[in-house]
């Protein structure tokens, strides 16, 4: 395991962690999948394409729980 796959291990738990406290109801699909939006676009300089997907994914979440 290399340094970055440790760290991203090291986030996703503590996502994971803090959700289970903080937010049970998320499903853990939706979190890994804004984990790895996140996780892809964290040093883009332009923020509006992670916010679009994230938007995107929030809202395909509420559909679904209609």
């Amino acid at each position: 395991m290399n340094d970055e796959t440790r760290s991203e291990d090291m986030s996703w738990a503590a996502l994971m962690a803090t959700a289970r406290e903080v937010a049970p109801e998320l499903a853990e699909e939706f979190l890994r999948k804004a984990y790895e939006i996140e996780r892809r676009h964290q040093f883009s300089r332009d923020r509006a394409e992670s916010l679009l997907l994230l938007e995107k994914l929030v809202e395909s979440e509420l559909v679904a729980g209609e």
